[in-house]
């Protein structure tokens, strides 16, 4: 799974087992451990492989056949995606490494491919020597070409109102929403205009498959934009006659499915127009052109996030886009300052016009993935404690760069691997945990005082920190706080869905009790940023519950008529969002990306739920139907 990234729906805690907080082992004190089982050591500040990276690379390795000489035979070829950051756009574009594949660039930044064998080392340290190289960090191991791989409850409150069908004479026609998830059933009918004739045609301009088998001549598509360093394209993409051809054959020519179904019921909310309900459940845009990009089942090729917006961004031309995200990682200093995030913002810059990005800010309101401490120096230590059922990784960021001044002691005998990450100018540290409870002192050997915060980044049910250590709030995923990027919260505007041909009502999936309509959903993270004053989220949108379009041969919790399924969390709340955005786009085609979020920050609801804003929960407020009609007059 590229960046442990996961799909933010909260219909994933049954399928994914990320969100839901177990019963955890009995909290370790938070006194320190006792000095003498202790032990402490300083910081490797080595630049090694962080776990996460140095696994991959293993499980690479250990799976690949050795040649006469022990090199690692070429095929299926497996690769180290890394994402590169450059002092300028010049450095970039010279940037030349043998065996070291750019797959995109973008002014300074450098998205490429390493390839897994025994070499590997060297061209890591071959890239980090190379002219006006700043850093790098490690995106995903990837594998060419890709394998083809709730209760009954009393409702409180009746439904609030939402934007469903367009809002007016505003159905999102001229605008592209860009659906990038688990894939998109396009033979579904809530994606298929038909003529007098019923002949079908599909509302997808673009259908991009980057997991799928390798393209082959004498089957329906094209190679893909991307290809890998042996040449394989990373799937295939199908234009809308590929699309149509498919829709008006009695049999099967493109083998391809959202065997998921996170992204169908996500396009559906953006711009769904309701054909398999006849109109009832219409998406917010339902005459809006989609393209649909299938990162996998297990959105394993979410690397690929900025070459696909470079990709829309020359093909749609002077069409209004707007892109829709559902999904995160825990990875990352919550900041917005990896070097994915910050060309994202290089790419979203406040004056683009007709382009946004809407992303969701991820399911972890309940989990308690964040610590915070203050330190000193041995005789007054920060301590950390934590319980995790399974092994987990934890990342450190120090408010301090002197690695070699900092130490950390513990009972575990954990391995630290560090470094000084120069974006940040601070150090950065990464272990393994084992499962269990655990404790860690960290201090300065000077004396000096600082701050550290440290983020549990593995999708482990019952991993938290515990004790006075455990930090409220700032664990909005990535690429969500992007800075750039409009990050989306979710709130419960719903609690009936049509089921065996009456209604019931469904309950908080957390608590198991009545829904309060209009209050933020509990699974719904929050900010603020570690380091930067951004406000993230930037919006809070209905998210629980929807009827979402099901696609076919999916395992869902389906309606009566069987085409829709129980759909919510933050996945929801950003379709839905990308679907407002894309009505202000047909409104005002010539919007900039500052107009918009200035829109959403001046007109968003502010009422007894949310408090005074903005804050960490809310951002700016909420998107109800009350504030699109504000925004929209204000056009």
């Amino acid at each position: 799974m590229s960046m442990l990234r996961t799909r933010t729906t909260g219909s994933g805690w049954v399928v994914l087992g990320l969100l839901l907080l177990g019963n955890a082992s009995q909290p370790a004190s938070c006194a320190p451990p006792d000095a003498a089982a202790s032990r402490a050591q300083g910081m490797s500040g080595s630049r090694d492989l962080i776990p996460r990276e140095r696994n991959a690379l293993t499980a690479a390795i250990l799976g690949a056949p050795l040649d006469e000489a022990g090199v690692v035979d070429t095929g299926p070829r497996k690769y180290l995606v890394h994402f590169v950051e450059f002092k300028d756009a010049d450095s970039c574009s010279k940037f030349n490494v043998p065996e070291i594949t750019v797959f995109d660039r973008f002014e300074r930044f450098a998205d490429v491919f390493i390839p897994v064998d025994n070499k590997v080392d060297d061209r890591l340290k071959a890239l980090r020597a190379a002219p006006g190289y700043v850093w790098d960090e490690f995106g995903a191991e990837s594998i060419a070409p890709p394998p083809i791989t709730g209760n009954k409850g009393t409702s409180r409150a009746v439904p609030e109102a939402i934007v469903r069908g367009g809002f007016g004479e505003l159905t999102g026609k001229g605008v592209i929403v860009v659906i990038i998830d688990t894939g998109l059933d396009f033979r579904n009918a809530d994606f298929v205009t038909y003529d007098q004739s019923g002949e079908a045609t599909s509302r997808l301009r673009y259908f991009w498959d980057t997991s799928g088998e390798e393209y082959a001549e004498g089957r329906l598509g094209q190679p893909s934009p991307v290809s890998y360093p042996n040449g394989a394209p990373i799937g295939t993409l199908y234009s809308r006659d590929d699309l149509n051809r498919e829709l008006r054959s009695n049999r099967t020519l493109i083998p391809v499915w959202d065997i998921d179904g996170h992204g169908t019921s996500c396009a559906g909310i953006a711009a769904g127009n309701g054909n398999n309900s006849e109109g009832k459940y219409k998406g917010v845009a339902p005459e809006a052109e989609l393209i649909g990009v299938r990162l996998g089942d297990d959105l394993e090729n979410a690397f690929l996030l900025n070459t696909i917006c470079g990709w829309v961004h020359q093909l749609a031309g002077n069409t209004p886009v707007v892109f829709s995200c559902s999904f995160g990682s825990r990875a990352g200093g919550h900041d917005g300052m990896t070097i994915e995030e910050r060309q994202l913002d290089a790419r979203f810059p406040d004056s683009i016009v007709g382009r946004a990005l809407c992303i969701a800010a991820g399911n972890d309101g309940t989990q308690a993935l964040h610590a915070k401490v203050d330190c000193g120096g041995s005789n007054a230590p920060g301590v950390l404690s934590w319980s995790t059922p399974s092994p987990a990784y934890m990342e450190v960021y120090y408010g301090t760069s002197d690695d070699k001044d900092l130490r950390y002691a513990d009972k575990l005998g954990l391995k630290e691997t560090g470094a000084v990450n120069p974006l940040l100018d601070t150090y950065v540290s990464f272990f393994e945990v084992p499962a269990g409870p655990g404790e860690m002192q960290l201090y300065s050997q000077s004396g000096k005082k600082f701050t550290a915060h440290a983020y549990f980044t593995s999708f482990v049910d019952g991993c938290a920190f515990q004790g006075a250590c455990a930090a409220d709030g700032g664990i909005v995923a990535s690429p969500g706080v992007t800075c750039q990027a409009i990050t989306v919260g979710s709130y419960d505007w719903n609690d009936q869905f049509d089921r065996h041909g009456h209604i019931t009502a469904f309950t908080d999936p957390l608590k198991g009790e009545p829904l309060t309509i209009g209050a933020l959903s509990k699974y719904s993270s929050v900010g603020p940023l570690r380091t930067r004053k951004v406000t993230k989220p930037d919006i809070a949108s209905p998210g629980q519950y929807y009827a979402a379009p099901a696609a076919r041969n999916t395992r869902a919790l389906r309606d009566t008529s069987g085409q829709y399924d129980l759909f919510n969390g933050t996945s929801a709340a950003t379709p839905y969002t990308a679907g407002i955005v894309a009505l202000l786009m047909q409104k005002k085609p010539s919007i900039t990306l500052g107009e918009l979020k200035s829109l959403l920050q001046t007109c968003a609801t502010q009422d007894r739920f949310t408090g005074p804003v903005p804050n960490d929960s809310w951002g700016n407020g909420k998107l109800d139907r009350a504030a699109v009609e504000k925004m929209i007059s204000k056009l």
